[in-house]
């Protein structure tokens, strides 16, 4: 089983033990948002960015360039945006011991 630390919201902190084994679960919905911003996004971003330079009349490599930037830049903003963006994304906690 892989390990992986990540933050997680609880009110009954009590409950829960450092090294408790748990299963870690979110909502269909939190999982298609996190889905649509992680991989959704910038497939369109991709996509647009292309199209628009190539109509242009720029040639391929300065398109995929200029494709790469723009996603770049869009996951920076997501990183900026990390904090608002985990209130929306929530995990739930249910224990396996």
């Amino acid at each position: 089983m892989k390990e992986k630390i990540i933050d997680v919201q609880c009110s009954d902190t009590a409950r829960w033990k450092v090294g408790q084994n748990v299963t870690v679960s979110t909502s269909a919905h939190s999982a298609g948002k996190a889905a649509l911003i992680a991989f959704g996004i910038p497939l369109l971003l991709m996509l647009v960015v292309l199209v628009a330079t190539l109509s242009t009349g720029c040639n391929e490599g300065k398109a995929a360039l200029l494709m790469l930037g723009t996603v770049a830049l869009y996951y920076i903003i997501v990183w900026l945006c990390r904090s608002r963006l985990e209130k929306d994304i929530a995990f739930h906690l249910e224990g396996t011991d």
